[in-house]
């Protein structure tokens, strides 16, 4: 009953508006069935299909959008050349100068490296994200270069639109932290959206990351299984605890580094493989056992303090810096700081572990 009622809903369904609520609803059922197994082959199949159906729907509204838009575009590019003739040249010379200045740019001021296009493939694409960029699918939290942009850059709105429509996020399909650096899978068509996003529902997308921690983790697996839940605030943070949402991680330390500016450093490279894909999971679960992320001025706990000798110089120009944490420390300082800011180890709390 459940999957003929939604299939009558996935025929009427034209408007952007009810695709979109379908859509997320049918995403958010596979997630569910598929989180608490088994999933009935039948109903997985007809899930899928249904998003399918939705997918090329909206290509093909979004397609005729476009044309009206790249028409419309065309009429005002017209009567702009037409108003352009009555200007005096010095005018016009110093409103071309004011409008390649006023120009959007991805970068925000800062010097950071440009994302790369590895794949693009059809209706996907694969980016490698550089440190310094937000993937922002939602609002831009942070002031960093977004990502979006970089996109809208490269792919023109009439003839990718959904790289240009907030509504679904410019067609990301999970995030990364401004700080990291990896692949980011971006759905270039709704229907190789919906197609990234079944797959990410569905647990058929492997997500793993490498990351460097505070203290020595025991070399081998663990798993980690901690209920988070985010802070609302100034700034979101997500906490771990016995109220919050499922979230789970496993966790592989690879290797052991010793050493560094002050005698007694300790750090892990840890591989972490996230089942769940909640928002800071990584550095929850890491924070809760005892190894926060290095470099992290939100999660590393007060046991990882800082001090320099030019203290009553002006701040460094990072955030880390500027953003204290939960209670009010540091965290260790990034490369280019090495040599300047210094750290000091202490026992972690509730941790025999060095951080």
């Amino acid at each position: 009953a459940l999957m003929r009622t939604a299939w009558q809903k996935v025929k009427y369904a034209f408007s952007d508006g009810d695709i979109r609520s379908l859509s997320f609803s049918i995403l958010a059922l596979s997630w569910a069935l598929a989180f608490l197994p088994p999933f009935d082959p039948e109903t997985r199949a007809a899930l899928q299909g249904y998003l399918q159906v939705l997918g090329h729907r909206s290509d093909k509204n979004a397609a005729a959008i476009a044309s009206v838009t790249s028409q419309h575009r065309r009429q005002l590019g017209r009567l702009s050349l037409s108003a352009s003739a009555l200007v005096h040249r010095g005018e016009m010379m110093e409103s071309l100068a004011f409008g390649l200045q006023g120009s959007s740019t991805y970068t925000r001021g800062a010097e950071v490296d440009k994302p790369k296009l590895l794949i693009r493939a059809r209706g996907m694409l694969v980016l490698c994200k550089p440190p310094g960029w937000e993937v922002d699918s939602v609002a831009n939290q942070s002031g960093a270069a977004c990502l979006s942009e970089f996109l809208q850059e490269h792919f023109g709105q009439c003839e990718f639109p959904l790289l240009h429509s907030v509504g679904y996020g410019f067609g990301f399909v999970h995030r990364l932290d401004v700080a990291s650096s990896g692949l980011v899978l971006v759905g270039s068509t709704f229907e190789g959206l919906f197609a990234l996003q079944w797959q990410k529902s569905v647990y058929g997308i492997e997500r793993e990351y490498l990351v460097v921690s505070h203290g020595l983790e025991v070399l081998g697996l663990r798993t980690v299984e901690v209920k988070v839940k985010i802070l609302v605030g100034k700034v979101m943070r997500t906490q771990t605890g016995d109220v919050g949402l499922p979230a789970a991680s496993y966790l592989r330390t690879i290797a052991q580094l010793l050493g560094s500016a002050v005698a007694g450093c300790r750090h892990s490279v840890i591989a972490i493989r996230i089942h769940t894909g909640r928002r800071h999971q990584i550095r929850a679960h890491t924070r809760a056992i005892g190894h926060p992320t290095a470099c992290d001025g939100w999660y590393a706990p007060s046991a990882t303090t800082l001090f320099s000798k030019g203290m009553f110089g002006p701040a460094p120009a990072r955030a880390w810096v500027r953003t204290p944490r939960w209670d009010g420390e540091l965290s260790a300082p990034p490369q280019e700081l090495e040599g300047q800011v210094f750290t000091d180890v202490a026992p972690a709390r509730g941790s025999s572990a060095s951080t």
